[in-house]
């Protein structure tokens, strides 16, 4: 898939190729290249045809991977060595990152606004006007994360037994939207009340990788118990891991490895 460069439409290869003779120079009249890894990609000779053209007229690149294994796709190490060129192999993964393909809704919504991203970043009606960090699209009903600085102090309680949790607060911690020092990182549950009567806010951080619930999983539902018990509550933040080498995995695991009270008490009612 790819946008041409004189207007703001896409060209979908498989649908609008008239003729694959001339696909070089269909791949001449595009902005930008969007590749879509599944299993086999790298085993179609139009396919490498088309990466040998984008490549050599050095069009922007972006890449989506589908990693859901029933869906025809697969993990990502598998994906580059089925490209056997190592030219090619380097040029086209190194300083890119594939985008994950994700089929839950709330996901699939946030895949299609980085794939936009990388799009319009390199469009002619932006790219000469914004980089990348400066481009913001925000989807209807969206908060826009420039507009999302604490302007009060909160409290984020990570779960000893949910490996990761702290690690990932801390760098929200660090990060421009959180405020920095209006961010507590704590270690143990936080008294929702009180800290409500000074004014300031409660949350759980549930962070969700494939060892989620798996180790350690009774003391972790101990605790997110404890904090949807609470007169007020502990809202629930949930980050769902997505590198694999973190232990990132589809979502749809957490609906077997979950306390079943708990999805049926609709924990991820609201994602």
């Amino acid at each position: 898939m790819c946008c041409p460069s004189a207007v703001h439409s896409i060209f979908l290869d498989v649908d609008d190729l008239e003729d694959i003779g001339n696909l070089e120079a269909y791949v001449g009249a595009t902005g930008v290249m969007l590749f879509f890894l599944s299993k086999k990609y790298f085993h179609s000779r139009n396919c490498l045809r088309e990466i040998s053209s984008s490549l050599e007229q050095d069009k922007p690149l972006v890449l989506v991977h589908e990693q859901q294994q029933d869906k025809g796709g697969a993990p990502l190490d598998v994906l580059k060595a089925e490209c056997r060129d190592d030219e090619m192999r380097g040029k086209l993964f190194d300083g890119c990152v594939p985008i994950v393909w994700h089929r839950v809704s709330h996901y699939q919504n946030l895949t299609l606004k980085l794939i936009a991203t990388e799009m319009f970043s390199h469009g002619p009606a932006y790219g000469s006007y914004y980089s990348k960090s400066e481009l913001t699209l925000v989807l209807p009903g969206e908060l826009n994360v420039s507009e999302m600085e604490l302007t009060k102090r909160a409290v984020l309680w990570c779960s000893a037994a949910n490996p990761g949790a702290t690690a990932i607060a801390q760098e929200l911690r660090s990060s421009k939207a959180s405020g920095g020092a209006a961010l507590h990182v704590v270690n143990s549950q936080p008294d929702a009340q009180t800290l409500q009567d000074n004014g300031e806010s409660a949350f759980m951080l549930l962070y969700l990788n494939d060892k989620t619930w798996v180790e350690q999983g009774e003391a972790l539902e101990r605790d997110v118990r404890a904090a949807r018990a609470g007169q007020p509550g502990v809202k629930i933040v949930m980050v769902h891991e997505n590198d694999l080498e973190k232990g990132g995995c589809e979502f749809g695991l957490f609906f077997t490895v979950t306390p079943q009270e708990l999805i049926n008490e609709g924990i991820f009612r609201s994602v």
